[in-house]
């Protein structure tokens, strides 16, 4: 799996440069560990670029019975803790530009 989010993130950057002449870096990270998250903001910044918007759209698209803890946990981890961390580390960089735009998607659920 983690090869196939690797082969994504390296497309979609590609395609982003060939059609704006703009950069886009891709990393991939697990959004529940916390250095995870930290890395996700640095690595663009090592290139000398900037972090104008972020975005946090997590979905691991399971069905949580109504009773069940361990599956809520790592959904609560995923969904809220998770977002927690994004925030955390994409304000930092937004904050020394003096700019920067935040979108969190939420997971559809049906």
């Amino acid at each position: 799996m983690k090869r196939n989010l690797q082969r994504v993130a390296e497309k979609s950057g590609k395609q982003a440069n060939r059609q704006t002449g703009n950069s886009v870096t891709s990393v991939v990270a697990d959004a529940t560990v916390e250095h995870d998250v930290a890395h996700l903001f640095k690595m663009p910044q090592l290139d000398g670029n900037r972090i104008d918007i972020a975005a946090y759209n997590v979905d691991s698209n399971i069905s949580a019975p109504l009773l069940e803890t361990e599956t809520f946990t790592r959904l609560w981890r995923q969904n809220y803790l998770g977002a927690f961390f994004f925030r955390k580390e994409a304000v930092k960089p937004m904050k020394n530009n003096q700019q920067g735009t935040l979108f969190f998607l939420p997971e559809q659920t049906g």
